[in-house]
């Protein structure tokens, strides 16, 4: 596969792509996600989700040892058919463009509703999406960088939470296995979800300049994952308890009200702040795995090109889930079965190239 210089990156900058095109919007709301079944166990529901990109690191890791200079789209193509390839190569734009659209549309209604009430939702959705349609304009390269800088400011943010724990009840999370067992792997079915964009992985190994163990630093990315979210979800339970949770679409931002911060009075801002930056980098991400994959179905339009084509489509379609309602229902009702479909697909995928043999795709 042809890599120009804005496409390569090293293999630590693969690593913090692959956390930054997990965490979102979402993650502020996965205590309540998980404690409808786990209850105060939820933290470890939490973790347990961290199962399904578990599987796609696996699955990315055997892929990329048959095509390790060739993506996914090749192997479609390769292991497909042409025809039945480029469907598969449309399933995972459509994929991507369903993760993009809603992020968008959920960072708007935090932005508008915590920071900039003033603006119109067509203002914020054209701001938005411009910011990740510029970066992923500007190469993988840049969009390593700023995945890199942001992991390690979120880190910080994340970490500040401690300071709820001075203040929450150690009741909240007591008695630890008050909930089942077979609640608390129920519920890790709802986090599961939250893991949704390690399928990065299978589109940007080959632009790795290092020679290095990618599946390893992949899985060291899930492990920094489920931490993080495992703690994201035991604060706010411990900070609010499991009967204030469900009154609140966002459960961790509230963790923001326990923070103390010398010469800081207004820490809310700064935190929804720190928080756009981590989605600013997954629709960064997204942007650029779209119009990657365009290029490859459009191989005579160049993928800058397709940055100014499909900003307005996008634009468009994160306008149409209209509130947070509407948007968390259609997503409720279809994210679980395009991550069927992707489960099932990747399966299929490995079973075809193990059939084909010990040889290489290329």
């Amino acid at each position: 596969m042809k890599r120009v210089a804005n496409d390569v990156i090293t293999a630590n900058q693969f690593m913090f792509i692959m956390i930054g095109s997990i965490i979102g919007i979402g993650a502020l709301s996965l205590p309540n996600d998980v404690i409808k079944d786990a209850k105060q166990s939820g933290w470890m529901s939490a973790f347990l989700g961290a199962v399904y990109p578990l599987y796609i690191v696996i699955a990315a890791g055997y892929i990329q040892k048959k095509s390790p200079n060739k993506n996914i789209l090749f192997v479609n193509k390769k292991c497909y058919g042409k025809v039945i390839g480029n469907i598969l190569n449309i399933f995972l734009f459509l994929f991507f463009l369903l993760i993009i659209t809603s992020e968008i549309n959920g960072l708007s209604n935090i932005i508008r509703t915590a920071i900039v009430g003033f603006l119109t939702p067509l203002k914020v959705y054209i701001a938005i999406t411009f910011l990740g349609a510029y970066t992923a304009y500007k190469g993988l390269k840049v969009i390593g960088r700023a995945n890199e800088t942001v992991f390690y400011l979120s880190i910080i943010m994340i970490s500040l939470a401690i300071w709820a724990l001075f203040k929450g009840k150690i009741s909240n999370v007591t008695p630890m296995f008050g909930s089942s067992i077979l609640n608390i792997v129920k519920a890790s079915k709802e986090s599961a979800y939250q893991y949704i964009g390690m399928e990065m992985y299978l589109l940007i190994y080959p632009y790795v300049s290092e020679n290095k163990d990618l599946k390893k630093l992949a899985l060291k990315g899930i492990f920094i994952i489920a931490l993080i979210y495992t703690w994201i979800t035991f604060i706010t339970i411990y900070a609010l308890g499991i009967d204030i949770i469900p009154r609140v679409t966002a459960s961790f931002l509230l963790t923001e009200k326990y923070i103390e911060v010398p010469f800081i009075n207004n820490f809310r801002f700064i935190f929804i702040v720190l928080w756009s930056l981590m989605v600013f980098v997954l629709i960064s991400n997204y942007y650029y795995a779209e119009i990657h994959i365009l290029h490859n179905l459009f191989p005579k339009i160049s993928e800058n090109k397709f940055c100014f084509i499909i900003y307005p489509f996008i634009v468009f379609l994160s306008i149409k889930y209209v509130n947070f309602e509407i948007r968390k229902n259609f997503l409720s009702y279809i994210i679980p079965k395009v991550t069927a479909a992707m489960v099932f697909y990747i399966l299929i995928t490995v079973i075809l190239i193990y059939i084909k043999g010990g040889n290489r795709l290329e």
